[in-house]
């Protein structure tokens, strides 16, 4: 699992910022810099991306129990193709799209 951190803004770096746990690169001003590392694979067939609600505050680092939106990366998913979260909740009116970079 890596988890992004707390994510209160699309426009603003998520809460683990640039440290050791964040990747290579200081924070770009969006959430996500987890995953600027040329050494993370996440087109291997064994990923999935999972959006979870998470309460505040929130002491435990393991993902909540309410996750709202899930997708399987698929083997080999080409970089910077969308990958649209499908819908796992009972809310009809979720919905993200993630682009790998």
């Amino acid at each position: 699992m890596i988890s992004t951190g707390v994510i209160t803004s699309v426009r603003a770096a998520d809460s683990d910022g640039a440290g050791a746990a964040a990747g290579p690169s200081a924070a770009p001003p969006f959430p996500g810099q987890d995953y600027i590392d040329p050494a993370l694979i996440l087109n291997d067939g064994n990923k999935s991306v999972v959006i979870s609600v998470e309460p505040f505050p929130d002491f435990d680092p393991a993902p909540f129990t309410l996750k709202v939106l899930a997708h399987d990366i698929a083997n080999g998913a080409p970089v910077a193709t969308p990958i649209d979260g499908d819908n796992i909740s009972n809310e009809d009116d979720i919905s993200i799209s993630i682009v790998l970079k």
